[in-house]
């Protein structure tokens, strides 16, 4: 067998080239943690989400209560 980069040797492990946003764990007693931290774009966008879910929340009073409104209220 050759020996090129991705070629795993004793004590060491390769997964694929690269790896964005996950844990990994090995061993007797490992554990592994993972935290997603949004990006200031993300975390704009959904507070904007929030915000229209809040208005239109706010205008479904001023609608005739209906069975359909209130399945939306629900």
């Amino acid at each position: 067998m050759d020996y090129d980069d991705t070629t795993p040797t004793k004590g060491s492990v390769s997964i694929g080239s690269s790896m964005h946003g996950g844990a990994i764990s090995t061993g007797d007693n490992s554990t592994a943690r993972f935290t997603a931290t949004p990006s200031a774009q993300q975390e704009k966008q959904h507070q904007e989400l929030l915000e229209q879910i809040r208005l239109l929340r706010q205008n479904l009073s001023h609608l005739t209560s209906t069975p359909e409104a209130t399945v939306v209220e629900v």
